[in-house]
């Protein structure tokens, strides 16, 4: 009830607190989130194929353990991934952790491929010339490079998501 006195007491006791009811969600963070759902649903199609290319490795195989490493990340970045992507998009706190944790994953596969790399290349190049090696074994490496440095930009760009998902629940 106000008085209409320009002099009286205000009737809210809110003073100095910021008006917390119109910070939105950030756009980029919606878009990138539903962006990773995707790129997410993907690799549990190729996890899928990595669990059963490793079942079909002999345990001595030096590409096994490689195929391991291949098969642990890419579960953690597909179900944390998910799990943390839905979990922030229906405004959830908690989702950051899994997000994170999906992060490190995808990290962690990157250095897996380009660890298997050598191995790669040492069972295609076998029974190639040598003057065809070389050239074969730098468009190898030029595609990983290339590949990589596609992956680290998604990875930062998610991670730029991230903190901005992040700021928007320090604010709520």
């Amino acid at each position: 009830m106000s008085s209409g006195n320009p002099y009286a007491v205000p009737e809210s006791t809110n003073f100095g607190q910021p008006n917390t009811s119109n910070i939105r969600f950030p756009v980029y963070t919606t878009v990138m989130l539903i962006v990773d759902i995707v790129f997410r649903l993907i690799r549990m199609l190729l996890v899928s194929f990595s669990i059963l290319g490793v079942s079909m490795m002999a345990a001595d195989d030096p590409m096994y353990y490689w195929g391991i490493g291949e098969v642990v990340t890419g579960v953690l970045m597909a179900v944390c991934g998910l799990l943390g992507d839905g979990l922030v998009l229906g405004k959830k706190r908690i989702g950051l952790f899994f997000c994170w944790i999906a992060l490190l994953a995808t990290l962690g596969n990157l250095v897996v491929g380009l660890g298997e790399i050598p191995y790669m290349m040492a069972g295609q190049l076998a029974d190639v010339p040598a003057d065809q090696a070389n050239a074969m074994r730098i468009g190898m490496w030029g595609g990983a490079i290339v590949m990589s440095i596609f992956r680290l930009a998604l990875v930062v760009a998610y991670g730029v998501a991230l903190v901005m998902a992040k700021r928007y629940f320090d604010r709520r």
